[in-house]
């Protein structure tokens, strides 16, 4: 069994972690702000989905996405203090990527498996690929351009390899394994190391024709089997069975969801148990602990059946906000890395983790003004053509 099944809890806090909290919460709230002044200046309401589209989840993607901005913006101050690109040490800072990430996976199952459901586990891949293709990859061929140029700026745009070296190692970033290019040993520090989630995400798509046969044979029987590769995962090329927990429990969620209807009401109680779910499996539950994968879930089922944490997934900046999170997630650590390695005036080593922190409102502007370019001018065009060309398919 992998050692993050471990069921403890961590309550161990001290005055530096409060500060550290505190910096996050008023950045959370300056986002919010500034998000409203932005979307309202680029004019960004017509990015808002159309009715039938499940708006509490549109509103909560953008808050995972600057989740995972709050956890790669800690370890970027360690890995430039020790060199060392590494999990921090309090837990807050690793749970915040790894609750934005297995939410995200969440959503992905309940979207996807939905789907399967909803077409008595018919299902097409082609018409399912061709606007999941137009959805991720150009914003990440843009991702990908920005690093090779990085990478070749940082080498002299001399090559240091064998030609068939560095055409393998683009090569392995097209297949969402990215390594250092050119000996360039901080290439994938460039964008945060995020590159890994979008493999498991075309696992599930790919997989989707094999999930549907084995869920009409028995579900109960595909359940166990997958609860089993989380309780004792296998590895194979760099891709880990604990993660597709999370997209069978977005399927199961999806499944019961489209009997229930929103039964949940919106209240106050409803309300502050969502946020207790949210804050436990951050501040206390061990990163992909049993209880941590059961306290997101519980959250997760409650928005989907309505609870919008007192109105915030349900405004329009929080849904405009889950529009361009793709590319929150995806262009941050450019934003991150430019900063601290070409921008910053003085060594970090000269920073305490306090002063640090005084950056953190103002790289997440400038990540949500960065983000908001590339969703108006990448991002949205590809989409609405991909959807062109499905129907014309």
């Amino acid at each position: 069994m992998h050692t993050e099944l471990y069921l403890g809890v961590n309550m161990n806090f001290e005055i530096q972690d409060l500060i550290n909290i505190l910096f996050c919460t008023v950045t959370l709230i300056c986002i919010v702000l500034f998000s409203k002044l932005i979307f309202y200046r680029f004019n960004l309401s017509q990015c808002i989905p159309l009715p039938n589209r499940k708006s509490n989840i549109d509103g909560l993607r953008g808050y995972l996405a600057i989740l995972v901005i709050f956890h790669h913006f800690s370890l970027t101050y360690y890995w430039l203090i020790s060199g060392d690109w590494k999990t921090p040490s309090q837990l807050y800072f690793q749970n915040f990527g790894k609750v934005g990430v297995a939410i995200f996976f969440i959503i992905t199952g309940y979207l996807f498996i939905g789907k399967l459901i909803r077409n008595n586990f018919e299902i097409s891949i082609k018409v399912l690929l061709i606007p999941r293709c137009f959805r991720i990859m150009p914003l990440y061929f843009f991702s990908f351009i920005l690093i090779f140029f990085i990478v070749m700026l940082n080498t002299s745009f001399h090559l240091v390899v064998t030609a068939k070296e560095f055409f393998i190692s683009i090569l392995r970033w097209f297949l969402f394994h990215g390594s250092k290019i050119n000996e360039f040993e901080d290439t994938r520090r460039i964008i945060a190391g995020v590159d890994w989630t979008l493999k498991y995400e075309w696992i599930l798509y790919l997989s989707l024709p094999i999930i549907a046969f084995f869920f009409r044979i028995n579900k109960i029987v595909s359940t166990i089997c997958i609860t089993l590769l989380f309780i004792v995962p296998i590895k194979v090329m760099a891709i880990t069975s604990i993660y597709f927990i999370l997209f069978l429990i977005g399927g199961w969620i999806s499944y019961f969801d489209y009997s229930l209807k929103n039964t949940i009401v919106d209240n106050l109680f409803f309300n502050v148990i969502t946020i207790c779910l949210l804050l436990a499996a951050i501040f206390i539950f061990n990163p992909l602990s049993i209880l941590q994968v059961l306290s997101i879930s519980l959250f997760f089922i409650l928005v989907v059946q309505g609870v919008s944490i007192f109105g915030l997934l349900k405004a329009d900046f929080s849904i405009i906000l889950g529009e361009i999170s793709y590319s929150i997630y995806l262009l941050h650590g450019f934003i991150l890395f430019g900063f601290y390695k070409y921008l910053l005036a003085y060594p970090i080593n000269d920073i305490s983790l306090t002063n640090y922190f005084y950056f953190l409102p103002f790289l997440s502007f400038l990540v949500i003004l960065f983000s908001s370019f590339t969703y108006i001018y990448i991002e949205k065009p590809s989409m609405e053509y991909g959807k062109k060309l499905r129907i014309e398919i």
